[in-house]
Parts: structure tokens; C-alpha cells; sequence
């Protein structure tokens, strides 16, 4: 079990702020970069940039092996932990007002795991933009909630978080920061108050059409050990075949399974992982295949 000054945070509120991960330089030009990127996406695409394309940029992956965020994590998840489902996010806000509060393992709730004293599994995001109280830009979190979920009864559950969400803290990242969380963790995506003002919610297209530059941009992947990486892939196997087998149209949890590590991967991206000592969540060569198999070639 790890003991210093940042596991000891992680663990007690369920979040830690990692401040200056990218200076304002680095921020601008991957900023003006994936915008570039969101262009280019296909319609169905729109507003995220997925794993399997994330992987094979190295602008957008050489993320995964910065110093400063390489360091922070080691100290929460020790010297050899596992990556998995690495994305960029765009324009991704809370709609309705005080909405969205979720915790990121809610399709896990009735696994025993979840309720380990040691439990190690985490979501770093990094913010391109500071999270103001204008236009959002970052998370909202409810400290310490990792330690309620999940509750044993989900219409208790749904209750709970309804009324924990009035405990909300906005965390006060800027520009290049990382927020490192619990996957048990109650957050939703801090709202845009300007474009919302008396309104009760708005719509994505009218959102995109008024943000004027503000776009939201954040840079995400899952950090875990391996004991929890074994049960991530089994959990992303039963939701990816209970949410796409029959819609062959969204692939998500699909496109990053399909991937075998480290044969669809680079040379360059495997030997950062080697230099960094990271592992990156893989099925068996065979099972990826099954996967390409039934979502990925024609009929």
C-alpha cells in the first residue's frame, strides 16, 4: 500500500488537482490542433475523438507520457499501472441545469470490488481551458463520495445523488491542469452559466453556435492495477456487447477492445510505454479478433 502526501489526498477526498501538466504554449497549439481534428471526424463522431485515433497521433499521444502527470500518477497507482480507453472530449456540457452527476463505475454497481479498502482504478482529465463560472471549461465534484458508492438499492442510489450533488465543489483548474479522480466519484461537467442564463437547459447546436472560442476541451484516459484492469475488460466486454451488437453504427467500447497491445500499436508508442514502465489494457490477441470480427467487417 502506497503512503505519501498525494495517495493520502486521492484517497481521503477522491480527486486531486495537478496543477501546470501543459504550459499555456502547449495548450494553444493542441487546442487549435484538435479542433482541426473535430473537423475532420465523421458526423457520428462529432464531439469526441476515440481511442483508436488518439493512439496513432503522436501529438495527441505523447500526453500519456509526460513527466509531471507521469509522476503524480505512480505516486497514486504505483510504479506499473495499466492505461485504458484514452479520448478527447469536445463541447461535452451539462445541458440542463445541476445535471449529470454521475460516478464513472455506475455500470460496475454490483460488483463486491468496488467496495475494496484499496480499490485502485481512476480517470485523469486534462483541461485546455481554465473551468471558470462563465463558460464551465472543467469538472464539478462532491468530495468524499467515493466512499458511499454504489448503494445497494439503485432508485436509493439515484435519490442520494440527487441530493449529494447540492454539495458540489467546482475545482478551480486552469489551462493545462489535470484533476486525477476516483472512478467512484460523484462529478458532473461544470455548467455554462452565461449561455444558460434564465434558461432552464439548452441544446448542443445552439451551445457550439454561442461558446465563441470558449470550447471545451479535455483530454481523457483511465489509470487502474492490474487486479482492476482485469475486471475493467470483462465489464467493457458486457457493455459493448449489451450497447452495440445490435447498433453496429456506435462503436465505443468496441473501438478500443478491438485494439491488441502491442500488435496495433506503433514502435514509438510501445517504446514509451517500456521507457515509462505503463501497461495499456489489452484482451487476447484471439478475442480482439472475435471483436473486429462481429463490429468492424461488413456483412
Amino acid at each position: 500500500m502506497l503512503n505519501n502526501k498525494l495517495y493520502n489526498e486521492y484517497s481521503k477526498r477522491g480527486y486531486v488537482l495537478s496543477k501546470s501538466i501543459l504550459n499555456e504554449d502547449q495548450c494553444d497549439k493542441l487546442r487549435k490542433y484538435v479542433k482541426y481534428l473535430i473537423k475532420k471526424n465523421p458526423k457520428k463522431e462529432k464531439n469526441i475523438i476515440l481511442h483508436s485515433k488518439c493512439i496513432k497521433d503522436k501529438k495527441i499521444y505523447e500526453i500519456l507520457f509526460n513527466e509531471k502527470i507521469n509522476k503524480e500518477l505512480i505516486k497514486i497507482f504505483g510504479k506499473k499501472y495499466f492505461v485504458n480507453q484514452f479520448e478527447i472530449q469536445y463541447n461535452s456540457f451539462p445541458l440542463k441545469r445541476n445535471s449529470g452527476y454521475h460516478y464513472d463505475s455506475q455500470s460496475e454497481r454490483n460488483n463486491s470490488y468496488l467496495k475494496d479498502k484499496n480499490y485502485t482504478f481512476g480517470k485523469v482529465g486534462i483541461y485546455l481551458q481554465d473551468n471558470n463560472l462563465e463558460f464551465g471549461g472543467g469538472i464539478n465534484v462532491v468530495p468524499y463520495s467515493h466512499k458511499i458508492f454504489p448503494i445497494k438499492t439503485l432508485r436509493f442510489e439515484n435519490y442520494i445523488k440527487r441530493v449529494l450533488s447540492l454539495f458540489k465543489k467546482r475545482i478551480n483548474s486552469s489551462k493545462g491542469d489535470a484533476v486525477i479522480f476516483d472512478s467512484r466519484l460523484l462529478h458532473t461537467g461544470t455548467q455554462p452559466n452565461k449561455l444558460l442564463k434564465n434558461k432552464n437547459s439548452i441544446s448542443q447546436n445552439e451551445l457550439e453556435k454561442n461558446i465563441n472560442g470558449n470550447d471545451k476541451i479535455a483530454i481523457y484516459w483511465n489509470v487502474c492495477t492490474k487486479k482492476y484492469n482485469n475486471f475493467y475488460l470483462r465489464n467493457s466486454i458486457e457493455r459493448c456487447i449489451k450497447h452495440e451488437l445490435n447498433d453496429r453504427q456506435h462503436k465505443y467500447y468496441s473501438d478500443h477492445l478491438r485494439l491488441h497491445y502491442p500488435s496495433n500499436y506503433s514502435s514509438n508508442f510501445r517504446k514509451h510505454c517500456q521507457n515509462k514502465s505503463i501497461s495499456i489494457s489489452t484482451l487476447s490477441k484471439e478475442l480482439t479478433e472475435i471483436i473486429k470480427q462481429i463490429y468492424y467487417l461488413e456483412k
